[in-house]
């Protein structure tokens, strides 16, 4: 399934579906389908309605533009933080009070013009405007290019790579989680599906990350937000899961990554804190990705990401900003070689 289409002269990322709320305006950016969100579990149903990561993206003719938001409150903090880019480049951000309509004022950058072409773009061509919503559910209200041209961005204005990441809270993160920031060292587009203490790998959510979602490679974090079941129950959700986004999807990448290590990880807790869950969904995972035996699913050991464990916060379980850096710039080198052999992004960096 491609993108949502609306009657908006804009493009939308990250975005299952989007949902009218009522008689209000706008539309409410959902990373997943209503009816796959309303098949999940009571916190997934929730999470799934936080915008992070998901874009409303245009071109315009004219260098001035007003684009129309609104939020809701988010689960953490007061405000609803909304970052414009321009291309690959940060222009701006902006906190959006909940139940308040707001506008952006952007203004293209006089700078571009004293730069070579080839250094303002790795993955975006930089006459896209990039409206990035952030943890928490955001409303888009409209666009108003003051008399100019506002259209849709065209494939060859955007990044050819499209990563679909599906993982517990600490893929959920935030703007500026693991996964942005190894996006934005590979140059490729990704799309946030993690659905924070809430990855419980369900069936309805297995068959739409396989089917109904647009991607050329995919990870999936698994494990951490399902130690309350037992590892055959894991066993089994993981199995279909795993088993779908690869059997479905023959030839592109499929990277299963093992539990990040956390105060209750073998070797790093005291030896009666040790997790036994996570031993054996580790395990379970390694087990997997012999047993489907395809040249496209590929192991990742969570140490292999966060390698330096000061870099979580002090509940010692998720990382920091610092910590999610770390894991980003290791996980776009670990990414990189399989990525360039199928073609998916260049060999070097930009």
């Amino acid at each position: 399934m491609s993108a949502p289409t609306s009657d908006y002269p804009v493009a939308f990322h990250n975005v299952g579906e989007l949902e009218r709320l009522g008689d209000l305006p706008g539309v409410l950016l959902s990373r997943l389908p209503r009816r796959v969100r309303e098949s999940l579990n009571r916190r997934a149903r929730h999470v799934a309605l936080e915008g992070v990561g998901c874009e409303v993206r245009f071109v315009s003719d004219f260098p001035e533009v007003r684009v129309f938001v609104a939020s809701q409150k988010p689960e953490f903090g007061d405000q609803l933080e909304i970052r414009v880019f321009r291309g690959d480049f940060e222009h701006s951000v902006h906190q959006i009070p909940p139940g308040q309509a707001a506008t952006l004022a952007l203004a293209a950058p006089d700078t571009f013009a004293s730069a070579q072409p080839c250094h303002l773009r790795q993955g975006f061509a930089p006459n896209v405007w990039r409206v990035q919503f952030g943890r928490g559910p955001g409303l888009f209200l409209g666009v108003d290019g003051l008399g100019g041209t506002v259209r849709p961005p065209l494939p060859e204005e955007l990044p050819k790579c499209n990563w679909l990441a599906y993982g517990s809270s600490i893929t959920n993160s935030h703007l500026d989680g693991y996964p942005a920031v190894a996006a934005r060292r590979l140059g490729v587009d990704v799309q946030n599906k993690g659905l924070s203490g809430a990855c419980h790998c369900e069936p309805e959510l297995a068959d739409w990350l396989a089917t109904g979602c647009t991607w050329d490679f995919a990870t999936l974090e698994l494990g951490v937000n399902m130690r309350g079941f037992t590892p055959e129950e894991f066993a089994k959700r993981a199995g279909y899961l795993v088993r779908q986004v690869v059997t479905l999807n023959p030839g592109k990448p499929v990277f299963l990554i093992t539990v990040f290590p956390n105060c209750l990880t073998q070797g790093i807790a005291q030896e009666n804190r040790i997790c036994a869950a996570d031993l054996a969904f580790n395990d379970i995972l390694r087990g997997l990705v012999g047993e489907i035996g395809s040249p496209d699913l590929h192991l990742i050991e969570g140490d292999q990401i966060l390698d330096q464990f000061t870099g979580l916060r002090t509940d010692l379980l998720h990382p920091s900003p610092y910590g999610h850096a770390v894991m980003g710039l290791n996980l776009a080198e670990i990414l990189r070689p399989v990525l360039a052999a199928k073609g998916l992004i260049g060999g070097m960096l930009c």
